[in-house]
C-alpha cells in the first residue's frame, strides 16, 4: 500500500520504524539535528523507491540500511 502511496501506509511505517532509524543515525552522525535531517533524506530516499523494494531483507533491514547510507554520506561531506 506504500508504495502505491497510501498515506496511512506511510503514517505506519514510519511510526514503526522511526525511532530505531533515529537512533542509528544518531550513532553515526553524533547529534541530533544531524541524525533528523539523515532520517528526513532516508525517508524520502525509501519511498521514493519503495517499488524497488525486493522483499529479499525484512523492510526494517531495507529502511537501516538506506539511513546508514545517508549518514555515511552526511559525515563524507563533512
Amino acid at each position: 500500500r506504500a508504495a502505491a502511496r497510501d498515506t496511512a501506509a506511510i503514517r505506519a511505517i514510519i511510526k514503526t520504524y522511526n525511532q530505531r532509524l533515529y537512533r542509528l543515525a544518531r550513532a553515526v552522525v553524533g547529534s541530533d539535528s544531524d541524525a533528523e535531517d539523515v532520517l528526513q533524506e532516508a525517508y524520502l530516499r525509501a519511498f521514493a523507491s519503495l517499488e524497488s523494494f525486493r522483499g529479499e531483507s525484512s523492510l526494517s533491514t531495507w529502511l537501516s540500511r538506506i539511513t546508514l547510507n545517508e549518514a555515511l554520506a552526511r559525515l563524507r561531506k563533512q
